[in-house]
């Protein structure tokens, strides 16, 4: 009875003052896990990471600005690929700023960007941009791909590329609509700048040796009266309006004011919805991506979508706005979300389905062309020749 007694009153101890070695085990085990789980979220990649693509667009008044549209169509297909998940462990942001294209503001802009940001890449529409910011984004060494048509603005840059229309894609389709009228004499009414200073120098260059005739006028971007200028051109068979769209109407206001009676030709800006309603010319050839082509039901359909959801219409901006964002998703599936890596996709070449179609390029290419066709606008309603 000692014995047992001794025996039960040192159980007794153990159950009021000492932990069982089985509740010793179970308490390691679940410091063990605590720890490893804390480590594991210390040491694991991080799911907060945020792919900014940072947009500069210049300062243009309603009803031409393109800075809604744009904004709305890469935030459209950021959150499109957020859903599932971004691109690779980051989730795409969009930032877009407006700056004053003469003021010498860009440079601040985009060093500001750089510190807040460190963007994966840069955009930006307008050649005098582009061609401010492409220094800027040599030395960073960060991807730029500038909404611009003037030829020769990637030349000399590792990290710079263009995506939007050329100036031998718009005057191919002018040289079509000319060959097709059977038009000897042309009279050209542009802006000077790297846009239609590109677009004039080849137009007279195929025209002329062609056999045609071309009367060029060039006028400053802060020019609002073009009634001389039309006035000296009329004697054309065709007078061709290269300019963008914040001075296409004005310039068109004069060509009807005029009272001419020839052919009246203009670039891809006036394909675009807006313009259709706004252009005092009826009817005007254009030049029209592949955008509102009846049998590219996926544009339509993604047209559709987009006037939908913001109460707009899609133009050649907004369009490629969206498919740039899908095209760097897609450049860096299944790699590391960096500058470096897009860059190099960027110069290797590739092939890519969106909005506008597919497009090819080849390794080095730092241009990517949209291409345009000959059309017509009459009632405000496009249609391709």
């Amino acid at each position: 009875m000692t014995t047992q007694g001794g025996v039960r009153a040192t159980a007794g101890r153990a159950r009021r003052g000492m932990f069982p070695t089985h509740a010793i085990l179970a308490l390691t085990i679940a410091v063990v896990v605590v720890v490893s789980l804390a480590l594991a979220v210390a040491l694991a990649p991080s799911r907060d990471k945020t792919a900014v693509i940072a947009v500069i667009l210049p300062v243009e008044e309603e009803p031409y600005s393109h800075t809604a549209e744009i904004e709305y169509a890469m935030s459209m297909a950021a959150d499109d690929l957020n859903r599932w998940g971004g691109i690779g462990d980051a989730k795409i942001k969009v930032i877009v700023e407006e700056v004053a294209v003469d003021s010498g503001l860009a440079v601040s802009l985009f060093e500001q960007m750089e510190d807040e940001y460190n963007p994966l890449l840069y955009i930006t529409m307008n050649c005098g941009l582009l061609a401010t910011l492409s220094p800027l984004a040599e030395a960073s060494q960060v991807p730029l791909i500038g909404m611009a048509s003037a030829p020769g603005v990637t030349e000399g840059y590792e990290w710079v590329y263009r995506y939007f229309t050329s100036a031998a894609s718009e005057v191919h389709s002018v040289m079509s609509l000319m060959e097709e009228l059977n038009i000897g004499s042309i009279g050209v009414l542009y802006t000077v700048s790297p846009h239609g200073n590109g677009i004039n120098d080849l137009l007279v260059e195929e025209f002329t040796a062609a056999g045609g005739t071309i009367q060029s006028i060039g006028c400053p971007s802060n020019e609002t009266d073009f009634s001389d200028e039309i006035a000296s051109l009329s004697a054309n068979e065709a007078i061709y309006v290269v300019t963008s769209c914040d001075t296409l109407i004005p310039m068109l206001d004069a060509v009807a004011q005029n009272g001419y009676s020839g052919h009246v030709i203009t670039g891809s800006c006036g394909s675009s919805p807006k313009m259709r309603v706004l252009a005092p010319v009826d009817p005007v050839l254009v030049a029209a991506p592949s955008l509102y082509r009846p049998e590219n039901v996926y544009a339509l359909d993604f047209a559709a979508q987009f006037e939908h959801a913001y109460n707009t219409s899609l133009t050649l901006h907004g369009a490629i706005a969206y498919d740039i964002v899908n095209l760097v998703h897609g450049l860096l599936e299944g790699l590391d979300v960096t500058r470096e890596n897009l860059g190099t996709k960027l110069g290797d070449g590739f092939i890519f389905s969106g909005v506008l179609g597919t497009m090819r390029t080849s390794p080095g290419v730092h241009d990517f062309d949209v291409p345009v066709y000959p059309a017509i606008v009459s009632g405000g309603e496009l249609a391709y020749l």
